[in-house]
């Protein structure tokens, strides 16, 4: 009977200590995986239709690195076009914020860090980078900027605006559904 309530025990506390450990969402870097081919097509009437064969607005992967420096945010998609939006929100215990990065062609890409309501902030070390080998957009928000936080919740999304008033969107981490104002937002990554 000893050993078998020894085995109980040592059973136990391992179940307990597995609980104990935190949630990957707790970790300092969050990853996501979006489906490829879950662009929408959004056109000036509202009619909403799926385009699985669009590549530039197509997100296929987030990550999200939380230090106690910065928040950077990653998205690769299928392929990087020549004109795009990124929006990125960020919420933190204490307030929401948003990025915006936008490039055109024939022009370099503008970040631009407003509270959730739009208001406009200055931020000194905002950085946007963009990488068409790699199909990838990383944007570097100082921790700073947005009060030091111990924690941040991410959405980011990305969408494609033809000439002829047509958008095409993808939420990183939604199937269909993309909407700016409406991010699908990732669990709370703590400060790493």
């Amino acid at each position: 009977m000893n050993v078998r309530h020894a085995l109980r025990a040592v059973t136990t506390a391992g179940l307990v200590a597995a609980l104990a450990v935190p949630a990957a969402a707790n970790a300092s870097t969050f990853r996501h995986t979006d489906p490829a081919k879950d662009v929408q097509r959004i056109t000036s009437t509202n009619t909403v239709t799926n385009v699985p064969d669009n590549k530039t607005a197509d997100v296929v992967h987030l990550q999200v690195a939380h230090t106690a420096r910065h928040v950077r945010t990653t998205v690769r998609l299928r392929e990087l076009g020549r004109r795009w939006l990124f929006v990125s929100r960020l919420q933190t215990a204490r307030r929401g914020f948003q990025v915006i990065g936008r490039r055109t062609p024939g022009h370099r890409p503008t970040w631009t860090l407003a509270r959730a309501n739009g208001h406009p902030l200055t931020c000194d070390g905002l950085v946007g980078h963009q990488s068409p080998r790699a199909s990838t957009i990383t944007l570097t928000v100082p921790s700073s900027c947005i009060g030091v936080p111990r924690w941040v919740r991410v959405g980011a999304g990305f969408v494609v605006r033809t000439n002829n008033g047509a958008v095409f969107a993808d939420d990183s981490q939604r199937t269909r559904h993309a909407t700016a104002r409406h991010l699908t937002m990732s669990p709370r990554i703590h400060r790493g």
